[in-house]
């Protein structure tokens, strides 16, 4: 976990300082924890973050409130993240799981686009785009993978605010850490919220 404890100690360098009054951390999609590889070093790298997150955050306490859901989760996962005071938020709806009415990590790797697209709408639509960071694909690879059209018709929410989606990919790892965090980032929205609520 050495490159992705280098990447994490240079958070306060590349997230803009006001952007890390992070109130709580929303973990989707991490897969199953007893049994890959890849989900373990996720979730170590998840846990280191929130220890950096501490210390630049204003919540009170000891940890940055941490909350998870994978429908693929099982009673042995849920096990694991509870001892890691990681807790379930499988109740509650997926709009509500999405929403980011505080500031708030998003740490979703190799998630469908489908669901980063959602995650962008309907924080656009609420004006809180500017209260997510988001950990998981590298946006700007869509942008490389698909036209503009293509792109614009199929995630019309991640096509407009790529232009102002600024983006720290974690740096490449080697094995066996290559297929936990390969083409994962650091991604927000540069500017005001005000630009963002759809037509």
């Amino acid at each position: 976990m050495a490159i992705a404890t280098d990447c994490l100690s240079h958070v306060r360098s590349f997230i803009p300082h006001e952007r890390l009054n992070i109130q709580k951390i929303v973990c989707l999609g991490l897969g199953p924890v007893r049994d890959s590889r890849a989900a373990q070093l996720q979730l170590a790298f998840l846990l280191l973050l929130r220890e950096v997150l501490v210390e630049t955050s204003g919540t009170s306490g000891d940890q940055v409130p941490t909350v998870a859901f994978d429908p693929i989760f099982d009673e042995d996962d849920w096990a694991v993240l509870s001892n890691y005071s990681v807790l379930s938020c499988k109740d509650a709806e997926e709009d509500d799981r999405l929403v980011a009415s505080q500031s708030t990590v998003f740490f979703m790797p190799h998630c469908e686009r489908t669901l980063y697209e959602k995650l962008w709408s309907l924080n656009s639509l609420r004006d809180t785009s500017h209260n997510v960071i988001l950990i998981g694909n590298d946006h700007q690879l869509y942008d490389m993978s698909a036209t503009d059209s293509h792109l614009a018709a199929e995630a019309p929410s991640i096509a407009r605010l790529l232009p102002r989606l600024k983006c720290y990919p974690i740096p490449d790892a080697p094995k066996p850490m290559t297929e936990a965090f390969q083409s994962q980032a650091f991604q927000w929205v540069a500017d005001a919220p005000a630009a963002e609520r759809l037509p």
